[in-house]
């Protein structure tokens, strides 16, 4: 089966001196398997890193036995350990 990934586009704006409106364009690709964010201030747009330096992550969260919310690989990991 196909899967097209899904896009959200938001536009964070913020007032300047006068008229002037300044802001940043936020696209999020939230993926089955991986997602990313992308950042547009100037052109060329600028995919963000993670705290692994990786762009895309594993679209997983999950919940450790004390609560703890891991995201990304730190939560694939998880699911080796505690399926």
């Amino acid at each position: 089966m196909f899967f097209r990934q899904q896009f959200s586009i938001s536009k964070v704006v913020s007032k300047g001196s006068g008229d002037e409106v300044k802001g940043h364009i936020i696209g999020i690709a939230l993926g089955i398997i991986n997602s990313c964010v992308t950042i547009m201030e100037r052109k060329p747009r600028k995919v963000l890193e993670n705290t692994e330096g990786m762009r895309a992550m594993p679209s997983i969260v999950a919940f450790t036995k004390d609560n703890k919310r891991l995201v990304g690989m730190s939560a694939k990991h998880q699911t080796v350990a505690n399926p």
